[in-house]
């Protein structure tokens, strides 16, 4: 993954609230996206499941990037 991709995506991910440290991978599947990440701590940390923690992420990002 090149750099400046990761940059941008902990960026976007602090913005959001991400305090964590997380590990940007390559899935193995490409029909499983680009970039990914385990929400699996982040859910837990927050009582919700990863899935949910998964779709508020992509949307508080998705709003980062919507121009006002």
């Amino acid at each position: 993954m090149q750099p400046s991709i990761q940059k941008h995506l902990a960026s976007w991910l602090s913005q959001v609230g991400v305090t964590e440290t997380i590990d940007l991978v390559v899935p193995p599947d490409p029909n499983l996206g680009d970039i990914s990440f385990a929400c699996f701590a982040l859910a837990k940390g927050q009582g919700k499941s990863p899935v949910e923690v998964a779709k508020e992420l992509a949307e508080k990002i998705r709003l980062l990037q919507t121009p006002p």
